[in-house]
């Protein structure tokens, strides 16, 4: 699996490096571990299923499917 980076706000310790003349701040990034890749993408599945579901139910509710 690819590595998912989060930008973090500046901390109290970065880095600044002049280049050309330009200052440029390198922010620090934190890498998350497979089982928070993992969980995150299970919770995507999952909510997109469960909405899906809910979906169909709303509209055969719209339908009157369930008013035999």
């Amino acid at each position: 699996m690819a590595d998912i980076t989060l930008n973090i706000e500046r901390a109290l310790g970065y880095e600044s490096k002049g280049v050309s003349k330009k200052i440029h701040r390198t922010i620090t990034k934190a890498k998350i571990s497979w089982q928070t890749q993992f969980a995150i993408a299970f919770c995507l599945f999952a909510g997109g299923v469960i909405g899906a579901i809910a979906l169909v139910l709303y509209l055969m509710i719209q339908e009157g499917v369930f008013l035999y």
